[in-house]
This record gives C-alpha cells, sequence and structure tokens, in this order.
C-alpha cells in the first residue's frame, strides 16, 4: 500500500529551517527541477514524467507570490510492491482523482530508491475559479 507525505510551498524561506536548508522543497521552481531529473524518472529512453491540466513547459511558468505557492506530494510504494509503469500509473491515477480538473499538476515518478515514488506537484490555485487548495 502506498503510503503519501505533503510539503507545502511557501515563498518565505525563512520559515522554518528545514525549508531554508531544503531547496528543492521551498520553492516550485526548484521543485519542478528535482522532480523532473532524468537520471532519476527515466525508464529506458522514457521519462516517467505526466502533465496534468497543464503542459510540462508551461507548468514551470505559474510564477506564483505570497502564500502557499503549490504542495509537493511524494506518493511512495514498499520495494517491490508495483512495477515503475505501475508506480507511474498508479501516482497519476491519485493525482488526477485528487485535483480533479481544477489544479495544474505534474507527476514524476523516480526510480532512484529500492522504493519507487512519485513525486507530484501541483498549483496551489485553481485555474478553473482561482479558488486556493485546502489541505485539510
Amino acid at each position: 500500500m502506498a503510503y503519501d507525505k505533503i510539503i507545502p510551498i511557501r515563498s518565505r524561506l525563512d520559515q522554518t529551517v528545514s525549508y531554508i536548508r531544503d531547496r528543492a522543497k521551498n520553492s516550485l521552481a526548484a521543485a519542478l527541477d528535482y522532480i523532473g531529473d532524468s537520471d532519476k524518472n527515466t525508464l529506458g529512453r522514457e521519462a516517467l514524467e505526466t502533465a496534468i491540466n497543464c503542459q510540462l513547459e508551461t507548468a514551470r511558468r505559474w510564477d506564483k507570490t505570497g502564500g502557499v505557492q503549490g504542495y509537493h506530494l511524494i506518493h511512495a510504494f514498499a520495494p517491490g510492491e508495483v512495477t515503475p509503469l505501475e508506480a507511474h500509473e498508479l501516482g497519476v491515477a491519485f493525482a488526477t482523482r485528487l485535483l480533479g480538473d481544477r489544479y495544474e499538476a505534474v507527476v514524476s515518478t523516480h526510480l532512484d530508491r529500492d522504493h519507487l515514488h512519485c513525486h507530484i506537484l501541483f498549483n496551489s490555485v485553481s485555474f478553473m475559479d482561482g479558488r486556493k487548495f485546502q489541505n485539510t
């Protein structure tokens, strides 16, 4: 069974020491660069990376300022629980079900650990109605 961790990405880096010290968690651009690392998400010649409600190229231009800019969710599996393609399909299905057709997201499945895991990075503001995602 997969387990999940959600990390809010804020514009102010002085909120907590862990955010200050971990650049991949404190900026949307840095998080997109981290999750899109081809050394971590490539199976053969195919990158296990999917855009939901946006294009991979334009997701990097969300240009948010202030408050929670987006969320970085990690959807991980136990070693041997799923294949890389199954992990990616499940990550995309999970993100689609969670976000529906209201939020822009990028799903990237990393294969660089014994436990396969999907990074799901999504915009905190709905492109449909401008409402913020509520992490309840």
